[in-house]
């Protein structure tokens, strides 16, 4: 019996490396796309509550600033007293 050596194989027993064939270009299309929409969800959370804080610490300045200037409100005339803008 002869034998066949891997170069005079038969193109059906060839086999393909998984990215060259249409299933494997769409399996990576696929898990690029499934990549992309995680990291874009991340960054969506995340800049969310970075935003979420940092108003949260506006608010608490703000506060805190109210909280110090009151004993002090007696002798700071009317026309001074204007509130503290939030920085955006």
């Amino acid at each position: 019996m002869q034998e066949v050596s891997a170069d005079n194989a038969p193109v059906s027993k060839v086999k393909l490396p998984w990215h060259r064939t249409v299933v494997g270009k769409v399996a990576i299309f696929m898990l690029l796309g499934v990549v992309f929409a995680y990291l874009m969800g991340a960054m969506l959370g995340f800049t969310m509550v970075e935003r979420s804080a940092r108003g949260q610490w506006g608010r608490e300045a703000q506060v805190n600033a109210q909280i110090v200037s009151a004993p002090f409100a007696e002798f700071i005339p009317p026309s001074l007293c204007v509130p503290i803008p939030l920085v955006k």
